[in-house]
């Protein structure tokens, strides 16, 4: 095989997007992904709708700087550690991704794809997905630079300055999908967009949250109240946010409340 040939090879990518809309398409190979359609105004570097086409060498994705505070005492061995005296937990400054590709190509057709490319993310925040861990986005500033190799190729190189977490595609209210599923090391998500009070007046609810602390979004139909880790809460009909803040692990809610009021629980997980 020759080297503009290899070039041409269908290959994985990265995708750039304002939004994470997923693919309903149920007849689409990429059904349950991420759209990276002008839609949403997104942009893919490999073959497919809105693909560049590059061919992917190489990224590196480095581990979060830990936000360290520590304090000296004079006439005391050691230091006092205090970074985690504030939040209770560590504390991540942002990490950065690097990531290289190459492009065979005239260098006409180079000026268009480095003007696209610069266009659409440089200097932009992004969402940003990679193909090889479907299942969550970075979000940063992205950065592009391009290098003109020779006359058969060019390299493209996209630096994000990204938040240290990860968060996943998928929310509390998408359905769970097979086809993108990872049966090996995936995790079934919860679903929490069709929950009922019934006779009772009353429902219990786990939430599994993996990392960090999220805060749900709450929708009710009618007033009720919503009790966690000893307080009770007052959620008024509609959206209910910045009411609570679900811990690391498994958390139980119970919502008591009149006969047949309808609720719905929104969050997205994130892991390092």
């Amino acid at each position: 095989m020759t080297e503009p040939d290899f070039y041409y090879l269908e290959n994985s990518g990265i995708k750039f997007v304002d939004e994470i809309i997923l693919n309903e398409n149920e007849d689409d190979e990429s059904f349950g992904t991420v759209r990276a359609d002008s839609e949403v105004n997104g942009i893919y570097t490999g073959d497919g709708v809105n693909g560049l086409s590059f061919y992917w060498t190489d990224i590196s994705i480095s581990a979060p700087e830990i936000e360290i505070y520590t304090v000296t005492v004079p006439g005391r061995h050691g230091i006092i550690d205090m970074s985690e005296a504030l939040a209770g937990k560590p504390v991540f400054h942002n990490r950065t991704i690097s990531a290289t590709f190459v492009f065979s190509s005239d260098m006409p057709c180079w000026h268009l794809k480095y003007s696209q490319l610069l266009t659409a993310i440089h200097g932009k925040t992004k969402k940003i997905i990679i193909d090889t861990d479907p299942n969550y986005y970075y979000e940063g500033r992205c950065s592009v630079s391009s290098v003109r190799e020779s006359g058969v190729h060019s390299s493209f190189t996209i630096t994000a300055d990204v938040y240290p977490y990860k968060f996943a595609t998928h929310t509390s209210l998408d359905k769970w999908l097979w086809d993108p599923f990872d049966f090996e090391d995936g995790i079934v998500p919860d679903y929490f967009g069709d929950l009922e009070i019934t006779g009772e007046e009353s429902l219990s609810v786990d939430l599994h949250n993996i990392s960090i602390g999220i805060v749900p979004v709450i929708t009710v139909s009618v007033d009720c109240k919503a009790e966690y880790n000893g307080r009770t809460y007052e959620l008024k009909s509609g959206e209910n946010d910045n009411i609570l803040l679900l811990g690391n692990g498994t958390e139980r809610i119970i919502f008591t409340g009149s006969t047949g009021t309808r609720i719905t629980i929104c969050f997205r997980e994130a892991i390092l």
